[in-house]
This record gives C-alpha cells, structure tokens and sequence, in this order.
C-alpha cells in the first residue's frame, strides 16, 4: 500500500489559498489518487481529520489558515506543502470587502503568518506560489503544482483543471449552489456585520438581525464542492493592483510602511 500523503494548503485569508486548494485537489480527485477534506484551523478538529486518513494510503487535501503546525506532531506519512502570496495591499483590500478588518489586527496577524511561511520554504516539499502568476496563466499553475506533487498528469487534464477553476466557472458554480433569496440574505448579513457599532444594537432592538440570522444560521454560506461564499468573487474580480482605487491613501501607505522590506523582495512596487 502506498504511504499516507498529506497535502497541506496553508494560507493567508484572501490571497488566492482557495483557488489553490481547488487546483490541488481536482487534480487528485480526477487522477483518483485520493480526496479533498476541506478547510479547519481549529487545533482539535485538524487533529481529528489527520487521524481520519491515517492508513488510507491515498492523498488529502486539506485548507487552513493555522500557520503553527504542532498539530502535525506524530504525522509520519508524507507531506506537501503548497502556499501562495499576493500584494499585501490587495489582500487587505479584499478582506475588507468580505467583513470589517482592523489593519492593525491584519498587520499583526500577516506578520505572524509571514514568520511561520519564512521558516517553513527552508524545507523542500513546499510550493511557494505567486497569485499574480495565477492570475495571469492558471494553466501554467496548475501544471506547477502537478509537477510539485509528482503527479503523472497528461494536458487534456490540466486544461480541464484549468476550465473547473476560471473566474467565470466559479460565477456559475455560486449561482447554482445559491438560491436569488440565500444571496441578498447572505448580502444584509454582511452588511449588518459591517455596520458601526450603534447601528448593530438598533438593529439587534428593531429585531431585523435575528430575523436574518434565523435565515440564515450560520455566519458563512459555503458552495460544497470548491468552497465559495456568495460574495466569493468581488467586483474587481480578483484584478491585482485593485488596492489602489480601493484603499485609502493611509491604509495604502500603512500597510506599504509596515511590510516594506517583503514587498521589494517579492517585487511589487
């Protein structure tokens, strides 16, 4: 039997972990070479899912935001690394389009993230990849990861990987897992969470963010098969370089300030 292969799509909220996470785990599902888990970062529950493929003897493919692997301790199958880094600036700009973000909790946070990815590309089974380049030639990225993980994948399947994962593929794939009525409660819900503090506790009074949340149960409506919220795809549709009309002019500077040294490095302006 073959050994037990973990491959591990850790990233950075909004900076493309999820389209990477789909182009990983396609490829291993349509070679039948094993399966998706999806994503955690709850200490507990990542445990319980290492536990749930041990003897399989396939691969997994699993998502987290939880750069502080410990939780691996005792994992003696093998395991891929892929990762992915966008312009710092972009990734802010996109998560305050999906829920209210305190910069300098997001600095803080990235930061830390940055720290754990430094430490781990000394080692060799981890995939460094460059969203932009994503962005630009999926096909390319998908062949890259293919390649990393020493899978025996001919052309028709990468560009069918390709296909499953454009922009315009994911648009559809929203549509048909969200109902019209799911998707403008989906909208208030956010945009109840997004308003200033004296707005929430009158609308918590007036009752309107119970009725909402009774239609909607949990905070977060996700697609089942590639892990996509309603609002998954912003209007700018992803384009690198969107902070600049998105960002203030002091979140912008903010943000350059403080990661400056690792924005030169990975070459943005």
């Amino acid at each position: 039997m073959a050994a037990d292969h973990l491959v591990l799509c850790l990233g950075l909220s909004r900076a493309g972990s999820t389209l990477q996470y789909n182009l990983a785990a396609n490829l291993i599902e349509r070679l039948e070479l094993g399966h998706r888990l999806g994503f955690s970062s709850n200490v507990a529950e990542l445990g319980q899912l290492l536990q749930s493929i041990k003897g399989s003897g396939g691969i997994a493919v699993l998502k987290t935001y939880n750069s502080d692997l410990a939780w691996m301790n005792g994992w003696l199958g093998e395991v891929s690394i892929l990762t992915i880094y966008r312009d710092l600036r972009d990734v802010y700009s996109s998560c305050k389009k999906k829920r209210t973000t305190d910069i300098d909790e997001f600095i803080n946070r990235t930061k830390a993230y940055l720290d754990a990815v430094r430490q781990l590309r000394t080692t060799p089974r981890v995939l460094y990849q460059r969203y932009e380049g994503l962005y630009n030639d999926l096909g390319a990225g998908v062949r890259e990861i293919s390649d990393f993980l020493r899978l025996q994948t001919d052309e028709a399947e990468i560009l069918r990987v390709w296909e499953m994962n454009t922009l315009d593929s994911a648009a559809n794939e929203i549509k048909q897992a969200f109902t019209i009525s799911q998707r403008c409660v989906f909208r208030v819900n956010k945009f109840l969470r997004q308003m200033p503090l004296r707005g929430k506790t009158a609308s918590r009074v007036l009752g309107v963010t119970p009725l909402v949340r009774l239609l909607v149960p949990e905070d977060d409506l996700i697609s089942a098969n590639h892990r996509l919220h309603p609002d998954h795809i912003s209007k700018s549709r992803g384009r690198p370089g969107s902070w600049k009309h998105e960002l203030r002019h002091n979140e912008a500077r903010k943000i350059t300030e403080a990661f400056r040294p690792w924005l030169k490095e990975h070459g943005y302006p």
